[in-house]
């Protein structure tokens, strides 16, 4: 059976063979996302996603996806969005189902 080095709050060890370095790059540190608190009216639940201002000036959700596979959602289910200044988020229901 292999063996595995328990991995305790240690400082950094530059000779450690196991390091991973990463150099960030500037899509890494200048971006345009902003953290959304999505919460479903009807569930009762709410998940923080990423909203990106894509290049054609919409707005995107990034992991809105793994909402509509928890919900199961289908084509022309329609969703009504809004936002809700006094928990500063973003709730949305659905309106109708196809």
């Amino acid at each position: 059976m292999a063996t595995t080095e328990a991995c305790r709050d240690k400082p950094y060890d530059p000779n450690h063979p196991f390091n991973i370095f990463i150099t960030l790059t500037p899509s890494d540190t200048e971006t345009d996302t902003v953290l959304v608190d999505v919460y479903d009216y009807d569930s009762k639940v709410a998940i923080t996603l990423t909203m990106k201002k894509e290049t054609d000036g919409n707005f995107k959700l990034y992991g809105w996806n793994n909402i509509l596979e928890g919900r199961k959602f289908k084509t022309g289910d329609r969703i009504g969005f809004w936002w809700d200044t006094q928990f500063a988020r973003l709730n949305f229901t659905l309106l109708l189902v196809a």
